[in-house]
């Protein structure tokens, strides 16, 4: 077989842009905000204890040191960073999106740096549903996918709804089973067509006659000459005196 490294014309390649990418739940969004706020509420109620216990001890060195404008201006700082902090899990929720094909899965993500993840099915080795106590409060689940050769999950998809979760879990197991029917169908194919071709040689030396195949032609060209002798000696009539 001839090999050929054909140069690949880029403006002939598919268009990635045409997928049509599914954004994940609101519920996953509202769960995500409503954890990082119930942390900022623990320390909030943590600070404004100690500015309190602060505040009813009068001369002791925690009041100087709270009511200090440094003290403040940290703690505004402080208020700015969480806040900024909430707008960016805000935009990462908003930013991930998935998509399912015939043949890989793909999610996006990312707010300053994007990414785009393509797992062929071909290479996932299994696949899980995976779900806290959160999700199953909200009906969330995560699709967790491991490739060929590792133990690590190489592809995850947080935040679906539960019957879609369950939906793709069931489609990326039915691909990996129609992948091994083929592969069975293959083989026993291959099977067939060696033992056809097999049968249609006369040798498996090439289909040369073998002198046993000889010695049975001579012996069945032997005995019709000896049967063909007598009829041609009755035909021979002696001379007339």
């Amino acid at each position: 077989m001839d090999f050929s490294n054909s140069q690949v014309v880029i403006d002939a390649l598919p268009n990635y842009r045409r997928v049509d990418f599914i954004p994940l739940p609101p519920r996953f969004l509202r769960l995500r905000l409503g954890v990082l706020f119930s942390v900022y509420a623990v320390l909030a109620l943590a600070i404004g204890g100690a500015f309190t216990i602060a505040l009813n001890f009068d001369g002791s060195p925690f009041q100087a040191l709270l009511l200090r404008p440094q003290s403040v201006l940290f703690l505004l700082l402080a208020v700015v960073l969480m806040l900024l902090l909430a707008l960016f899990v805000y935009a990462a929720t908003k930013a991930i999106h998935f998509a399912v094909r015939d043949h890989d899965i793909i999610v996006k993500s990312g707010v300053f740096w994007k990414q785009e993840v393509v797992q062929p099915l071909k290479r996932v080795q299994h696949v899980e549903v995976t779900r806290g106590p959160l999700d199953k409060r909200f009906r969330l689940a995560n699709v967790v996918l491991f490739s060929a050769g590792t133990n690590l999950s190489t592809f995850r998809i947080p935040g679906l709804d539960q019957d879609n979760a369950e939906g793709i879990r069931q489609f990326v197991l039915d691909y990996q089973m129609g992948s091994q029917d083929q592969a069975i169908q293959r083989d026993s194919n291959t099977e067939v067509s060696s033992g056809t071709r097999e049968a249609a040689s006369p040798d498996s030396r090439g289909g040369k006659e073998s002198p046993a195949d000889r010695g049975d032609s001579m012996a069945i060209g032997g005995g019709q000459s000896a049967a063909t002798a007598p009829s041609d000696a009755a035909t021979i009539e002696p001379p007339s005196e």
